[in-house]
């Protein structure tokens, strides 16, 4: 389903599968970054532009450029650190959770939110 969604351009998908063989960062004076600057580094511009800014902006409604990543996603940062790859961190929490007793749905069948018929 990836490979064919028209959400990123072949050379942008490419760039995000890049994320597998970055290293991960090194520790330089200023510790914290924009996560407009992260997410270029990890995954490039067309995933700031098509993915992360609509995402923020709808968030937090404000310049990616202008957020901390360790205030607004702490969690992306420490996935970086420990796995060297967003992708491959999602990878294998994704297949963690898969083989957990744990992972099966629970609660009510239906959510909490309600909608109108085709509404």
């Amino acid at each position: 389903p990836f490979l064919r969604s028209p959400i990123f351009s072949w050379f942008g998908k490419l760039r995000l599968a890049a994320d597998l063989v970055l290293p991960r960062r090194r520790n330089t004076s200023n510790p914290d970054e924009s996560l407009a600057h992260f997410v270029r580094r990890r995954l490039g511009q067309q995933a700031l532009e098509r993915m992360a800014q609509p995402m923020v902006g709808g968030i937090y409604t404000s310049d990616p450029e202008e957020l901390s990543l360790q205030a607004t996603m702490p969690r992306f940062l420490e996935m970086e650190q420990q796995h060297r790859s967003l992708v491959l961190a999602m990878w294998r929490q994704r297949r963690k959770m898969r083989h957990s007793p744990n992972s099966q749905p629970s609660g009510p069948r239906y959510g909490l939110f309600v909608s109108l018929d085709q509404g």
